[in-house]
């Protein structure tokens, strides 16, 4: 069977590759190894409304599960910050049906989705790349998550820190039913945060990752102690990246995208909006190449292309990242303090943004509230 653009793994990024390719023209198709689109289900399900729009995806009512509108942040000693908008910033989706709904875009935009069938083999000709010596194609992308296998059979290199994480579905109160919460401390999460998701009807979905130790066994001291119940027995486990993209996202024939490339968000892992964005560019771009012969140049010019637009966003979110990852218990909770003392919730309820933090991290620099944090934030980083 042959395509001009083949696309490994059928979760959001690679969807939304196959349908940017398709709708170029280009015979596209996409190999699944799960019966299902998405699957394991691990991510959050929370969504950027300015990235949905960037992305070009108007959701249908029934696929949405709750608007959030603000975030309140718990300090290691669990002094609270909040941050609240006058509209709703992100979208908490299904996501079953938000996988579907993606996977029906790229079907109707004229890609071919075989499921059950696990890509082991690649191997890259002069003309083409074959797959499992089955498949064919002019180029592929590899959108494998964090499992790793084919990039680094390719030559890719591993992105850095890679959390261990677990969440779950719980019955549980939270603070607002349009806010997300998220908890700090390296004894709630070590190197990370845990968050509570409001779903509606009374259910939260909760989670976290961690630097050190189990996080099954943190999320269930988490979830007793915070909301006093007991964790499901349906825990979704898996990784979350925070190190940043890999050095290189193109060679010849292959282009990658989505967590095996490390294009999440250093700050909290997140990757469908800045993935996403990641795979549409791959996407149109080969499908350019494939109709012509001029394919090097033109993957070459992937890589240029999402780093300038987020090659600035992941360079600054990984220093805030880095900034957490090292301040103590203690002065985390002086910095809380400083805080709010300094009226900086307000910048960022201003120009906020869920998925594009390198402008509100630009704009609290400016501010002139950042200076009396300055002397509390140097504290921190000393000690």
């Amino acid at each position: 069977m042959y395509a001009d653009v083949a696309i490994v793994g059928a979760g959001p990024v690679g969807l939304l590759a196959a349908r940017a390719a398709a709708e170029q023209g280009a015979a596209t198709m996409v190999l699944e190894e799960h019966g299902k689109v998405g699957y394991p289900l691990h991510c959050a399900g929370l969504l950027g409304v300015r990235g949905l729009g960037l992305l070009g995806l108007a959701l249908p009512t029934a696929i949405v599960e709750n608007a959030v509108r603000g975030a309140i942040f718990h300090s290691p000693s669990d002094l609270r910050l909040e941050v609240r908008a006058g509209e709703a910033k992100a979208l908490v989706v299904c996501r079953e049906e938000f996988y579907e709904f993606l996977a029906d875009k790229a079907v109707n935009a004229g890609a071919d989705l075989i499921l059950g069938h696990a890509v082991r083999q690649v191997s890259t000709t002069g003309s083409s790349v074959l797959l499992n010596n089955r498949f064919r194609a002019h180029v592929l992308i590899v959108c494998e998550g964090s499992r790793f296998q084919l990039t680094r059979k390719l030559g890719f290199s591993k992105p850095r820190k890679i959390l261990k994480a677990a969440q779950a579905e719980v019955r549980a109160p939270v603070e607002s039913d349009d806010s997300v919460e998220l908890f700090f401390g390296r004894r709630v999460a070590p190197g990370f945060f845990a968050y509570a998701i409001p779903l509606g009807k009374e259910q939260t979905r909760v989670g976290l990752a961690t630097s050190a130790g189990s996080p099954l066994a943190l999320l269930r001291r988490f979830v007793k102690e915070r909301f006093g119940s007991d964790l499901p027995k349906q825990v979704e486990v898996g990784s979350v990246l925070t190190g940043g993209p890999v050095r290189r996202t193109h060679a010849e024939r292959v282009l990658v995208a989505g967590d095996c490339a490390g294009q999440t968000k250093p700050t909290t892992g997140g990757g469908i909006i800045t993935g996403g964005f990641c795979g549409v560019l791959a996407g149109r771009t080969a499908a350019l190449s494939s109709a012509g012969d001029r394919s090097s140049k033109l993957l070459a010019k992937y890589e240029g292309g999402w780093r300038q637009v987020l090659g600035k966003e992941f360079a600054l979110m990984g220093i805030a990242r880095k900034i957490l990852d090292i301040i103590p218990d203690r002065m985390l909770d002086k910095l809380f303090q400083a805080v709010a003392k300094s009226g900086l919730c307000n910048v960022v309820q201003e120009v906020g943004d869920i998925d594009f933090q390198g402008r509100t991290l630009i704009e609290l620099a400016k501010s002139d509230r950042f200076l009396c944090l300055l002397p509390a934030l140097m504290a921190s980083l000393a000690g």
